[in-house]
């Protein structure tokens, strides 16, 4: 898509002789008047026809294990179909009148949900799973006002661990924090594990619950 100021020579290709010749063109419009309309219109079609600041997770590479992902409009459904599965995603993002489900084979199931575009995670929608949900975005994770993350158990950090590692199950080593926050406004519910919320920066101003488990903020 070409950038607005390459449009305007071809949507008006008179308006370098009007400017030497003329202040004004006929009916008292000003050269950069019209340049400036021009840009407005750019921008305003720009906008209309660009993708969302956020939509629903977008993207998908499943690297290890299985999971099928049905997108239905304003619904994604993962299915897993493996015990633990790890997928990269281009973008991981609910807007408010979203839903994205991960449907497990059981509540002692995980999924890990790598984020590798650079793009922070805006999770304002609804977020459910019958298991475990890891979300890792180095660029930060950010669950808004009105948000519910309805879950088995819930991590979300900056910090990366292996596949391998992941999906051998276990104790786990994340490494590589970045400086970008995790910050929960919105609502996380765990029904049977913990809620773990772990970056360089992390905070909370919203609602935590892990009702069979731990609820911890680790920040630093």
């Amino acid at each position: 898509m070409k950038p607005c100021s390459t449009l305007i020579p071809y949507l008006f290709p008179a308006l370098p002789f009007w400017k030497k010749q003329l202040p004004v063109w006929r009916g008292g419009v000003s050269y950069h008047l019209a340049v400036r309309w021009v840009m407005l219109g750019c921008a305003l079609h720009f906008a209309l026809h660009s993708n969302p600041a956020f939509a629903n997770p977008m993207g998908a590479q499943v690297v290890a294990g299985g999971a099928q992902i049905e997108n239905a409009g304003s619904v994604v459904n993962i299915t897993q179909t493996t015990d633990r599965a790890v997928i990269n995603w281009q973008g991981f993002s609910i807007a408010g009148h979203e839903v994205t489900n991960f449907i497990q084979p059981n509540a002692s199931s995980a999924v890990l949900n790598r984020v590798t575009s650079g793009e922070a995670s805006q999770i304002m929608g609804a977020l459910n799973a019958n298991g475990q949900v890891y979300l890792i975005n180095p660029a930060g994770v950010m669950i808004g006002n009105g948000a519910v993350v309805n879950v088995g158990s819930f991590v979300a950090t900056t910090a990366n661990v292996g596949d391998e590692a992941f999906m051998n199950g276990g104790a786990m080593n994340f490494v590589g924090a970045t400086d970008a926050a995790i910050r929960n406004e919105g609502t996380i519910n765990a029904h049977n594990g913990d809620v773990l919320l772990f970056a360089k920066s992390v905070e909370n101003k919203g609602t935590i619950q892990a009702g069979e488990g731990t609820a911890a903020l680790l920040a630093g």
